[in-house]
C-alpha cells in the first residue's frame, strides 16, 4: 500500500514538474564570476528608414534590420557556447513578448530560453502574422494576428537561430535566438554589450548578426582573430573582466571605451537599441572664421603674336605700253562738196551734244595721222578738180591748205 502511494506520487510530481531550461544546462550559484563586456562596430552607413508604401504603415518605417550609429553596431547577438553550468534564466527570458507596433517587430532580435515561449501581439490597426519556418528548430508556423490586440503563443523546443517574418508586409522582419544557457545577450544603440556571472571554464564566444552572419573580427583581451563557424576561443578565470570586441566588414576594434557594467545593466536585459535617427546631437562649435579665399591667379595673357613684318615694296612693273588697236577698215564716204557749207570747227577734245544726248570724245588719237594721210590724199584729188573749176577762193580750198600745212614732211624746205 504504502509502495503504491509513493509511485502515484512520483507520477504526480513529474506530470506536473517545471520543465527544464537548455537543454543539459544546470543552474547553480555561481561565485567569483567574471564579466565579458566589448563593443560591436560596424564599417558601413545604412538608411535610417525603410520604404513601407502601406496606408496602415505610412510611406517609410524605421530600419531596424541593420542598425549603424556612429560605426556602432545595435541588434548584434554575443552568446557563449559551452556552458553547462551556471547562473539561472531570468524569467524575461522564459517567457517572451513579440509586439508588432507601427509595422515593425520589437525586440528586433527575441532571446528565448530552449522549452521557453513567445508570445506574439499586434498592436496596430491592421492585420499582421508571423511566419516561421526552420525544420531544424522543429519550427513550422505561419498565422495571422487579424485585427489590433490579437496575441498567440508558440513554445521553442530546440536551441538554433531562424528568422520570422510578416506575410501581409514583405519589409517586416526579425530574428529568433533559441538560448541553450543564459549566456547571451543584443548589442544596444552604442553597439555595446556585457556578460555578467561567468563561471570559469573554458568556452567559445559568438557574435552574429541575423543580416551579417558570423563574418566578423574577433578580439579577446587584444588578440585579434577571424571568427569561426563555432565562434572564437575563451578563456574566463575567476573574477575576471575581460574585453571583447568584434568588427564586421570595415569596422574598427581600435580606440573602443568598453561599456560600464554597472550603467549597462545586469547584461541579460540589454537596454533598447537606439533608433537609427536618434543620432547624439553635434556640439555646437563656433563658426570657425572664414578664411578669405585666394585671389583666383590671373590667367596668363596670351602671348601677342608677332607682327608680320612690313613685306619690302615691291618694284612697281614698268610700264608695259599699251597695244596699239588696229582700228578696223573704216569705209569714209565723201560727199560732194558743198560751196556754201561752213568749214567743220576743230575739235576741242570736250563732249559735245547732239541731239541732245553726250557725245563722247575722239579718244584714239592713234588714227589721227591717218585720217590726215587720207585727207591730203584727197586734197590731191580735189585741188586739181577745184582749179579746174576755178573756185580758187573758195572755203573747201582754204580748209585743205590749212590742213597740209600741219604736216611736217609737206612743208619742209628744200
Amino acid at each position: 500500500m504504502l509502495r503504491n502511494g509513493i509511485v502515484a506520487t512520483s507520477l504526480a510530481c513529474a506530470l506536473f514538474a517545471v520543465p527544464a531550461f537548455g537543454k543539459g544546462y544546470k543552474e547553480i550559484e555561481v561565485k567569483n564570476g567574471s564579466v565579458i563586456r566589448g563593443t560591436v562596430t560596424y564599417g558601413k552607413a545604412q538608411p535610417a528608414v525603410i520604404t513601407a508604401g502601406q496606408p496602415e504603415c505610412g510611406p517609410t518605417v524605421d530600419n531596424p534590420n541593420i542598425t549603424v550609429i556612429n560605426g556602432r553596431l545595435a541588434n548584434a547577438v554575443v552568446l557563449l557556447t559551452g556552458v553547462k553550468k551556471g547562473k539561472a534564466f531570468l524569467e524575461s527570458q522564459k517567457k517572451v513578448l513579440s509586439d508588432q507596433k507601427k509595422c515593425v517587430f520589437n525586440p528586433h532580435v527575441a532571446l528565448v530560453a530552449e522549452k521557453g515561449s513567445i508570445t506574439f501581439r499586434n498592436s496596430d490597426p491592421a492585420m499582421h502574422n508571423v511566419k516561421v519556418s526552420n525544420p531544424t528548430m522543429r519550427l513550422n508556423f505561419n498565422e495571422g494576428l487579424a485585427k489590433q490586440g490579437d496575441t498567440m503563443t508558440k513554445s521553442f523546443p530546440k536551441a538554433g537561430k531562424t528568422r520570422m517574418e510578416c506575410a501581409a508586409h514583405s519589409f517586416m522582419r526579425a530574428h529568433i535566438v533559441v538560448m541553450e544557457n543564459p549566456y547571451a545577450t543584443v548589442t544596444d544603440g552604442n553597439g555595446h554589450f556585457v556578460l555578467t556571472d561567468v563561471p570559469p571554464g573554458k568556452y567559445k564566444i559568438e557574435v552574429w548578426h541575423g543580416d551579417l552572419g558570423l563574418e566578423a573580427v574577433v578580439s579577446v583581451d587584444g588578440k585579434d582573430k577571424d571568427q569561426s563557424p563555432s565562434g572564437t576561443k575563451i578563456k574566463v578565470g575567476k573574477n575576471d573582466d575581460i574585453i571583447v570586441n568584434a568588427a564586421f566588414a570595415g569596422g574598427t576594434l581600435k580606440g573602443l571605451t568598453p561599456p560600464d557594467p554597472a550603467k549597462f545593466g545586469s547584461g541579460e536585459a540589454p537596454a533598447p537599441a537606439a533608433k537609427p535617427d536618434a543620432k547624439p546631437e553635434p556640439k555646437v562649435e563656433p563658426a570657425p572664421t572664414a578664411k578669405k579665399e585666394p585671389k583666383a591667379k590671373k590667367e596668363p595673357k596670351a602671348k601677342k603674336e608677332p607682327k608680320a613684318k612690313k613685306a619690302a615694296p615691291a618694284p612697281e612693273p614698268a610700264p608695259t605700253p599699251a597695244p596699239v588697236a588696229t582700228p578696223a577698215p573704216t569705209v569714209v564716204q565723201v560727199a560732194a562738196p558743198t560751196p556754201a557749207a561752213p568749214a567743220p570747227a576743230a575739235h576741242d577734245g570736250h563732249s559735245k551734244k547732239v541731239d541732245g544726248k553726250g557725245v563722247k570724245p575722239f579718244a584714239d588719237r592713234s588714227a589721227l595721222p591717218k585720217l590726215l594721210i587720207l585727207l591730203i590724199i584727197l586734197g590731191g584729188l580735189v585741188t586739181p578738180a577745184i582749179g579746174y573749176f576755178g573756185i580758187h577762193d573758195s572755203p573747201l580750198r582754204a580748209m585743205i591748205c590749212k590742213a597740209t600745212e600741219k604736216i611736217p614732211f609737206l612743208n619742209k624746205k628744200s
